[in-house]
């Protein structure tokens, strides 16, 4: 097994900086629930959207968070499938 931090974002993972049309998106996932529940991932996470959105001006409607319950294996590929790479454009990147 892996060490686990206590406090610890579970996965951000950003889009990689486009062209000057294009878009940036994040995914932020934030898990609490694990056989050593960590206590705050899930605020952590709802936090680094925030700061995503703040420090690198990504509107919050381009980062999504999925957080606990929500942060299933299905939810997050189609997140970064449908959202991530479904709507980056062929010339971004």
């Amino acid at each position: 097994g892996g060490m686990v931090m206590k406090h610890a974002l579970l996965a951000c993972l950003l889009a990689a900086p486009s062209l000057a049309l294009g878009e940036d998106r994040a995914l932020v996932i934030g898990i609490d629930s694990y056989a050593q529940p960590l206590n705050g991932a899930a605020a952590d996470a709802t936090r680094m959207a925030e700061t995503i959105s703040g420090i690198w001006n990504i509107p919050p409607a381009q980062i999504s968070t999925l957080t606990n319950a929500a942060a299933t294996s299905d939810a997050i590929m189609s997140r970064l499938i449908d959202e991530l790479v479904g709507r980056t454009a062929p010339m971004e990147g």
